[in-house]
């Protein structure tokens, strides 16, 4: 549907695009990328799609991203059947501006799913996603696919806005990625012959790191620390100014590697699950992230703080059916989860959705060339922008801190000169970008909030969020 708001974004876009020319770049691509002649997609059966979201995973714990130990062989396999981006970011650092934008293709500043809570009294509200966005659940539900989403995750509750399209939705708190699984199985047994569009939603990566895989606790190095972890992710900053032994660190990332390796062995199960149902061979499969996670690159553990790239950059592998496309194996073009959209709707040649600000990478994943892309995040301590080579963050209280990402790709000295040259462009392009999303949020903030309950505050002070 082309929703009120759509209609409004296009209207404050027209308005934006007179005042700023740089927004000719940012717009007017990708809309004018939907209206291309498509490559030659193979119109057979209508393929499924299973976008398969791993809270906090860091793709350089990946064998895909470069790491050395064994975490992820079934994700592996998985990118070894399709395309792997090698770049990818999320467009926030943490999970609920992070989903929505990957449901809406549209930008955090756009959708304004921003805030945690905000405090009323003794009560904490918190944002809802506007009912009038085109989701991603709802495109696929248009054309007749039959639409799940499975997911552990307080931010994503339906009352929220999230069950958007979905004709079963099922946030369920507390399960690992197995029982997620056997959920989705069971509805999928259900749905005969339709194609499906399904969203499954694991947290075990996610704070606290437990040890599950029996047996292979010394897979990943050894997981005994000086000082215990808090359970409770809002105790862990405190705990992290104390964090002085190298060996604890060490241990730390070995714990999330098994939770890592938890979670690709449970992958691996529901592909045989669906080779076992005859659903495999025709479906795309996309394993992602919602942000990464910090060990201590900027002093800071977990995620939620200023954009530096190992909270912003995230795995992203699509799985292809054979014959759909003959894609190229790797592209490491920065993009982002706001292209995720775009791009499943022209692989299954769904018409584009009105509102949508990515743009598809079905050319990219055919090995055509890239124009120069500018990768926007934000978070509650800064905003930034990102190129393939250099990035700027500008923090609340003013300072910036400019990156060049080939010969610091940690991000740890910034640029103490003056912000001209390739600095200066990207300057000017986060005042743009900011100056749109700033009209916008005026233009479409409804108000709209729920009411946290007790059960759901103390969960979102066990994760580290308030």
């Amino acid at each position: 549907m082309t929703s009120q708001i759509s209609r409004v974004l296009g209207q404050s876009w027209a308005t934006s695009l007179a005042r700023s020319g740089w927004l000719l770049a940012v717009v007017l691509l990708p809309l004018l990328a939907c209206g291309r002649d498509a490559p030659q997609v193979d119109l057979g059966p209508p393929p499924n799609v299973l976008v398969i979201l791993v809270d906090a995973l860091r793709p350089d714990h990946l064998g895909i991203g470069g790491h050395d130990l064994p975490t992820s062989p079934e994700i592996d396999r998985l990118a070894g059947e399709g395309v792997v981006f090698t770049s990818a970011f999320a467009h926030s650092t943490w999970t609920k501006p992070s989903i929505a934008t990957l449901f809406t293709s549209l930008y955090p500043g756009q959708h304004g799913i921003d805030r945690v809570g905000i405090q009323e009294g003794d009560s904490y509200r918190t944002d809802v996603l506007h009912e009038g966005y085109d989701t991603l659940a709802e495109r696929f539900q248009a054309a007749g696919y039959a639409t799940i989403g499975i997911l552990n995750q307080v931010h994503l509750q339906a009352r929220f806005g999230f069950a958007q399209g979905f004709d079963h939705y099922e946030a369920v708190r507390g399960l690992g990625a197995r029982k997620l699984n056997n959920k989705l199985l069971a509805q999928l047994e259900g749905i005969g012959t339709s194609p499906f569009f399904a969203y499954l939603h694991y947290l075990d990566v996610h704070w606290p790191y437990t040890a599950r895989l029996e047996g292979r606790q010394d897979s990943f190095g050894s997981l005994r620390m000086e000082s215990e972890p808090p359970r409770r992710g809002n105790r862990v900053a405190d705990w992290a100014e104390n964090l002085d032994s190298e060996s604890d660190l060490a241990a730390l990332e070995a714990r999330y590697d098994q939770e890592v390796a938890f979670v690709d062995a449970a992958i691996g199960q529901l592909m045989l699950a669906l080779q076992a149902m005859d659903l495999y061979d025709n479906t795309i499969v996309v394993v992602t992230a919602d942000h990464g996670e910090g060990f201590l690159e900027h002093d800071k553990l977990l995620h939620s703080f200023a954009p530096y790239d190992e909270v912003l950059q995230v795995p992203l592998v699509f799985r292809l059916p054979q014959g759909l496309l003959e894609a190229v194996p790797d592209v490491d073009t920065p993009v982002g989860l706001i292209d995720l959209m775009p791009t499943l709707l022209e692989l299954t040649s769904l018409p584009p959705a009105p509102q949508v600000q990515g743009r598809s990478l079905v050319p990219l994943m055919l090995g055509e060339d890239a124009a120069e892309r500018w990768i926007f995040a934000e978070s509650a301590e800064a905003v930034a922008v990102r190129s393939r080579t250099h990035k700027l963050i500008r923090f609340l209280d003013g300072h910036v801190e400019f990156y060049d990402l080939g010969s610091d790709p940690g991000e740890q000295v910034p640029h103490s000169g003056a912000c001209v040259n390739v600095c200066g462009q990207l300057a000017e392009q986060l005042v743009g970008h900011q100056r749109a999303m700033s009209e916008l949020r005026e233009l479409i903030r409804t108000g709209e909030t729920a009411i946290l309950d007790e059960k759901e505050l103390e969960e979102l002070r066990s994760l580290g969020y308030l």
